[in-house]
């Protein structure tokens, strides 16, 4: 009787075989051991898996249909920019945009979705052509990343904000998240140029975790009031709040899995193409985009949002704001990526 062992080899070998088959009826290029790549694009215990660098942009485009260690990571969030624009539909279908004002809100966040899930997937199916697009490509990433919390505070505001707390922050909630959000973005680009040549160096980590936790604390200040006054009325239940407690409990799931490497860091090449913390983290992220939007479809079937007036030009105007902030940033921050980067691009 085969051991358990050999049945896990015999599935490896099963897997590469199957993989090897599907790029060479491709003509891709066969994936590497991370000995085979720069440093910098390892990957904490990846092992196999990655692609290498300094092919034709077609390659890349084309290794959409390989199986290397970033096709999970990629589809995971092509499939959640499918849903986004279904979710949109749907929304286009359900209510007048034009007219209905509650309903900008979730327009909003929609499009802040569709940007960050598209920007994600792209990232992750390019990035790998060299060290250079390394750096460049995550910072555009970045950018997705801080449009997605964007919507996040559009949606607590406008949707799901407390009233005592909606008409006392009144006009100051926008701009001053517009202007924390581009400073997320600031320093998690200047995180990447200084700490990025290492990516082992849990520094960085550190300071993206750090700041996406104050951009967090903005996004909950409209809404988290509403778990006091729920607790000092009687007619309150706190299950009535659940539609916001299990869109934090997901937002920290996926603070947890970006953050840990878990779980391939407790087997470290068992999970170069399945199983990865970051794929974990793009799942939960996709679910709770979908989910945000199940809450803001409650508050405002109970009425729980009446009390806001959101206005579509002044939210366009922050969002348009954010992006030309962003853009010129990025722009700036390419000029600063390390000169052995450049040279690489160059040669």
């Amino acid at each position: 009787m085969a051991s358990k062992k050999d049945t896990i080899d015999h599935i490896y070998d099963f897997s590469d075989y199957i993989r090897t088959s599907f790029s060479e009826f491709l003509k891709l290029q066969p994936t590497l051991h991370r000995d085979d790549v720069p440093f910098i694009l390892h990957e904490p215990a990846i092992v196999k898996y990655y692609r290498p660098t300094n092919q034709q942009w077609r390659y890349y485009l084309i290794s959409l249909f390989q199986i290397h260690n970033e096709t999970v990571n990629v589809w995971t969030h092509l499939i959640g920019f499918s849903i986004m624009w279904w979710i949109l539909g749907e929304l286009s279908a359900d209510y007048d945009v034009w007219t209905e004002r509650h309903s900008w809100p979730m327009l909003v966040f929609g499009m802040c979705c569709v940007i960050s899930t598209m920007t994600s997937a792209c990232v992750h199916l390019l990035h790998s052509r060299s060290v250079y697009h390394h750096y460049s490509f995550f910072m555009i990433d970045y950018i997705g990343a801080t449009m997605y919390s964007f919507g996040s505070g559009i949606q607590a505001f406008y949707a799901c904000s407390d009233k005592g707390t909606y008409e006392y922050v009144g006009s100051m909630y926008l701009p001053t998240m517009t202007i924390v959000t581009w400073l997320n973005f600031v320093v998690l680009c200047i995180s990447k140029l200084m700490f990025g040549h290492n990516p082992c160096d849990v520094r960085r980590k550190l300071v993206m975790i750090s700041m996406m936790t104050i951009q967090a604390a903005i996004v909950t200040l409209p809404f988290g009031p509403r778990y006091y006054r729920c607790y000092l009325s009687d007619t309150c239940s706190f299950s009535s709040l659940n539609h916001l407690t299990v869109s934090w409990i997901l937002f920290a799931s996926c603070a947890f899995f970006f953050g840990s490497h878990l779980p391939e860091k407790l087997c470290p090449g068992k999970c170069d193409v399945l199983g990865q913390g970051h794929q974990i983290f793009h799942v939960i992220s996709v679910v709770n985009q979908m989910w945000q939007f199940h809450s803001m479809r409650l508050d405002l079937s109970s009425g729980a949002s009446d009390h806001t007036e959101p206005d579509i030009v002044n939210i366009m105007a922050a969002f348009s704001v954010l992006f030309l902030l962003d853009t010129i940033s990025y722009i700036l921050f390419k000029k600063l990526i390390p000169p052995f980067a450049k040279e690489e691009k160059q040669s």
